[in-house]
């Protein structure tokens, strides 16, 4: 790892992830939801497999409280519905509404056109989109 923080690629993406969640934050805004409501429809929808609670608590990095709390909040306003899962009656599964899937595309849309790659060509976006994919392969 190198020692110049220019340099360094894990602060790098540190130091990038700053604008990033700003404008990730603006465009839950928009759509009424809070930054945490925004990421948890994004994240269960890359938890398609395993669409329970226990996936969102580990893809959130946050007490379990706290993703109960968020669902509980997104399941009142129409964009989850929660089920027993049927391997296990105790756990709970998390499934998108039609509402939940329109809002979530609509919102990376909307996301997808923040203005912090512009100084970068196609090319390089593309380069960092394959880099970053190979970061979270189970995406």
């Amino acid at each position: 790892m190198k020692d110049d923080a220019r340099e360094n690629p894990a602060w790098l993406l540190i130091r990038s992830s700053i604008p990033l969640k700003l404008a990730f934050a603006k465009t839950a805004d928009q759509f009424d939801l809070t930054y945490m409501q925004l990421l948890t429809l994004c994240l269960l929808d890359a938890c398609k497999e395993s669409p329970a609670m226990h996936c969102l608590t580990a893809r959130l990095g946050c007490d379990a409280s706290n993703v109960t709390g968020i669902v509980d909040k997104l399941v009142n306003q129409g964009f989850l519905e929660r089920s027993e899962s049927p391997q296990d009656r105790r756990a709970k599964v998390i499934t998108l509404t039609d509402k939940g899937e329109r809002t979530r595309q609509a919102a990376m849309f909307f996301f997808s056109k923040c203005d912090l790659f512009d100084a970068l060509t196609p090319q390089e976006i593309d380069t960092l989109t394959h880099i970053l994919g190979k970061l979270y392969p189970q995406e």
